[in-house]
């Protein structure tokens, strides 16, 4: 199990900034960039099960600063139930943080259905309007836009 939980780990990228090893997509980069590290984008690729859990906790408590969280779940064909409240608690922490979740579906309908059954979409929702996007490129420039509304951009 820790061989597979490793390989899920391993799956979740994490783009802060331009100088990480940013999404392939111009515009993207751009978007991290003007944000001057204020977007933090976490990419999930692969399955995600009860084993990675903890270690996703673990790799969100690492990262630095940021006032919108973009979770993109769009590359996840499953997921399940540990992992989802993981996802739960992490949305719930960013909000009480003060800073708003944008989560990007669009991919697996059965993964979208547990997120939604077990709240992580309407605890989104909870931070701010238009929290739920069908792709990478649209939850960016809607967290952009947030921020743009902050008067930060």
């Amino acid at each position: 199990m820790k061989p597979m939980s490793d390989l899920q780990l391993a799956s979740i990228n994490v783009y802060h900034d331009v100088d990480e090893s940013t999404p392939p997509e111009d515009e993207e980069r751009s978007i991290l960039h003007a944000s001057g590290g204020r977007i933090l984008l976490l990419h999930f690729g692969s399955p995600m099960s009860f084993g990675a859990a903890k270690g996703m906790a673990r790799q969100m408590s690492l990262v630095g600063d940021h006032e919108v969280l973009v979770l993109d779940l769009s590359d996840v064909p499953m997921i399940d139930y540990t992992t989802t409240r993981s996802l739960l608690d992490m949305v719930s922490h960013t909000r009480e943080a003060g800073r708003k979740v944008i989560l990007v579906g669009g991919g697996h309908p059965k993964v979208m259905k547990m997120v939604a059954n077990l709240g992580v979409v309407a605890e989104a929702a909870a931070s701010c309007d238009g929290s739920l996007q069908s792709s990478r490129l649209m939850g960016l420039r809607r967290a952009a836009a947030l921020l743009d509304t902050a008067g930060v951009v």
